[in-house]
């Protein structure tokens, strides 16, 4: 069905920032997840490995609060939000994705298996 996201389920805006979350698991959004990293003074910080792979990203926004960013809502995201966020992911979480063009399978580069990265956001 057309606007539902990687849990089959609709986004619902949170708050005056326009931050969207998803109604199933509670994760942000692609974008939202954009204007964490961009935001200044945003805390972030990865999660366990438990199922292989950096699945989880925890954020804390200024103005929104504590947030969680689910990777596998990166395959809701455009390809310009894809690419934005690897290059702030370079810098930031340190673990980058990519998908496989016709099935979206996802791929992810991390430093190491098990990697976390925490830091706060300063532009």
């Amino acid at each position: 069905m057309p606007g539902l996201n990687a849990c089959n389920q609709a986004w619902e805006e949170s708050n005056i920032l326009g931050i969207k979350t998803c109604c199933h698991c509670g994760s942000i959004d692609a974008g939202s997840a954009l204007v964490a990293l961009v935001t200044n003074d945003t805390q972030y910080s990865g999660s366990d490995w438990k199922y292989g792979y950096p699945h989880k990203f925890y954020f804390v926004i200024p103005g929104f609060g504590q947030a969680k960013f689910y990777s596998k809502h990166l395959r809701d995201a455009t390809e310009d939000q894809l690419i934005l966020w690897n290059r702030l992911a370079h810098n930031t979480v340190q673990v980058t994705f990519e998908f496989e063009a016709e099935t979206r399978k996802m791929f992810y580069r991390a430093p190491y298996s098990g990697f976390q990265s925490s830091g706060v956001v300063r532009r």
